[in-house]
């Protein structure tokens, strides 16, 4: 299945389309409200010029007014036709006031809106102004998004080449792990000469405890004698012109004996010593390899299989020898100073309590306490090693230098699961993870660096025989400079 990977972004051109949208809302209500401004801006102009109309017909309705008026004193004759001519008038300039009352309410209406609209076109300027700087930021963000998603691709090529050279590499170190099967093969059966070899070396040092016992009886005796030859050295003297000669003999052998037993004593120190040696190795061995840390992760496995047998067959005995395995190889560290344990199954847990803390180790309680603990513990759930290590190598700050890890079974629950996983058979499944969390413990978690040395791990496998399980723990821990122990039933 070929891998897709989609492109993070937090700036896309949708979100562009969206700002686009909202500039043209903001200028077509500018544009609306601009004409309507225009349009009571020219509507108060024609009211403005209407009363100057008005203004002059009052102003020529007035003139005739009083010429009228002039015209009725001068002649009365005329009377009633100036007066019907005046009343006539008289009502027009009612009808002129009252248009001009209304036409100054017009006005004053039409002022007022063209000072709204006046702000309305003010406020508008600023919005577009502000619009079209908006605009402008956003082509800029869409230029930026635009090189970086054309930089994002060309990684992306990148990232696909080094995949293909990756999956090239997977399957040549894949051949190297079939090579290393059969050289672990050829390890076992040196291993078997080895212990024959051993089992020489304890009988060969049994011989020389018998003979060091013997040398000790033969200095015995030579003391006795020379205390012997003393007494007679003293009861000699009085022959001593006699028996010059003899007492000379007796004092170069002496001196001989003196020197044997020098020498036999240097030969006893130096069997002891050797004896000693061999003795402290073999109390810092635990089932052939060598245990070493100062300060220790015990990473176990407490799934459901930790007290199976197989997947039918219950085993009451495997998790309580889980349990005395850890014991057992704290009382092996020679040097451990502080520690920690740590249960995994589809979680982690601290069955000894302090969370994130190193334990301060003591010979004499702690691995009764241990054991006790992680006794009271019923096992139970999947095997999600990735979450475990992930909690493990917080402590890679705090001093953290070895990792013992006992489980039974390959991981079966965590990250490191393409999509589609569901397609995947069981083993398919697993393999992915196991391959996850050798990928992320190498490269990530317990790369080496300035000052920081690799984390060593070692691990001991409860599989009873499940090759499948025994060459996953045997890689995670030549990997990481470990050693691999396969228990049997």
């Amino acid at each position: 299945m070929k891998t897709r990977h989609r492109i993070p972004t937090i700036f896309s051109i949708y979100m562009v389309d969206v700002l686009c949208c909202a500039l043209g809302c903001m200028i077509l209500l500018w544009l609306v409200n601009f004409r309507e401004a225009k349009r009571r801006t020219k509507a108060a102009s024609e009211v403005s010029s209407q009363l100057a109309r008005v203004q002059s017909a009052l102003a020529v309705a007035s003139a005739d007014l009083a010429g009228a008026r002039s015209a009725l004193a001068d002649s009365r004759s005329q009377g009633s036709i100036l007066q019907s001519q005046l009343a006539r008038l008289q009502s027009q300039y009612d009808l002129s006031l009252k248009d001009l009352a209304i036409l100054k309410k017009t006005r004053d209406e039409t002022a007022m809106a063209l000072a709204l609209s006046k702000k309305d076109v003010a406020s508008l300027r600023i919005d577009l102004k502000s619009l079209q700087a908006r605009a402008q930021a956003a082509e800029t963000a869409l230029a930026d998004k635009t090189a970086a998603h054309e930089s994002i691709s060309k990684k992306l090529l990148t990232t696909t080449a080094m995949t293909r050279t990756l999956e090239k590499d997977l399957v040549a170190k894949s051949t190297r792990l079939i090579e290393a099967d059969l050289m672990s093969k050829q390890l076992a059966k040196q291993l078997e000469d080895l212990g024959v070899l051993a089992k020489l070396y304890r009988e060969k040092l049994t011989t020389a405890d018998i003979r060091a016992r013997l040398l000790e009886d033969d200095l015995s005796k030579g003391k006795k004698e020379s205390v012997d030859l003393r007494k007679r050295y003293e009861d000699l003297l009085l022959a001593q012109t006699l028996l010059s000669r003899r007492l000379a003999s007796n004092s170069k052998e002496l001196e001989v004996a003196r020197s044997a037993a020098d020498s036999l004593k240097l030969e006893k120190l130096n069997l002891a010593r050797q004896l000693r040696q061999i003795r402290e190795a073999a109390d810092n061995r635990f089932a052939g390899i060598t245990l070493t840390g100062q300060n220790v992760l015990f990473l176990v496995d407490m799934s459901g299989s930790m007290e199976m047998l197989d997947e039918n067959t219950a085993d009451p005995d495997k998790w309580p020898e889980v349990c005395a395995t850890i014991a057992k190889i704290m009382r092996s560290l020679p040097d451990l100073k502080q520690f920690q344990v740590i249960l995994f199954s589809d979680k982690v847990r601290y069955p000894l309590g302090k969370e994130g803390k190193w334990l301060p180790f003591d010979l004499d309680t702690t691995p009764k306490a241990a054991f006790e603990a992680v006794k009271a513990v019923k096992p139970k759930g999947e095997t999600n090693m990735a979450a475990v290590f992930e909690e493990a190598f917080r402590y890679r700050s705090e001093g953290l230098d070895t990792i013992y890890v006992l489980s039974d079974g390959l991981p079966n629950a965590g990250p490191g699961v393409p999509p589609g996983a569901s397609v995947l058979s069981a083993t398919q499944r697993i393999d992915y993870l196991g391959k996850y969390v050798r990928t992320r413990l190498r490269y990530v978690l317990n790369r080496p660096g300035p000052g920081q040395p690799r984390v060593r791990i070692n691990t001991i496998g409860f599989f009873f025989e499940s090759p499948e399980v025994g060459a996953f723990l045997w890689a995670l821990a030549r990997e990481h400079d470990g050693n691999f122990v396969g228990m049997n039933k």
